[in-house]
C-alpha cells in the first residue's frame, strides 16, 4: 500500500511542477503582450484571457498542493503504524 501511495505521491509532485512551470510561462507572455507599445484590442483580450489562464492554474495548484499534504499524511499515518 505505501508503494502506491508513494507513487501517487509523485504523480501530483510532477503535475505540481508542470502546471508552476506553465503558470510562470503565461505569465511572461502576458506582461510581453501588456509591454508592447501598439496596444490594440486583440492584445488586450489575449493578455485577459492569459489571466484568466492564470487564475485557473493558482487554483489547479492549490487543490495540487492539498492532495500533496494528504498523501505525505497518509504516509506518515503509516509509518507510525
Amino acid at each position: 500500500m505505501n508503494k502506491a501511495l508513494s507513487e501517487r505521491l509523485k504523480y501530483y509532485i510532477e503535475i505540481f511542477r508542470l502546471v508552476w512551470a506553465s503558470l510562470l510561462l503565461v505569465g511572461g507572455g502576458i506582461v510581453s503582450l501588456l509591454l508592447r507599445e501598439d496596444r490594440n484590442t486583440v492584445l488586450v483580450a489575449l493578455a485577459a484571457s492569459g489571466g484568466a489562464l492564470m487564475l485557473t492554474m493558482v487554483i489547479i495548484l492549490l487543490f495540487l498542493d492539498i492532495r500533496i499534504r494528504k498523501r505525505l499524511r497518509q504516509m506518515e499515518d503509516q509509518k507510525n503504524v
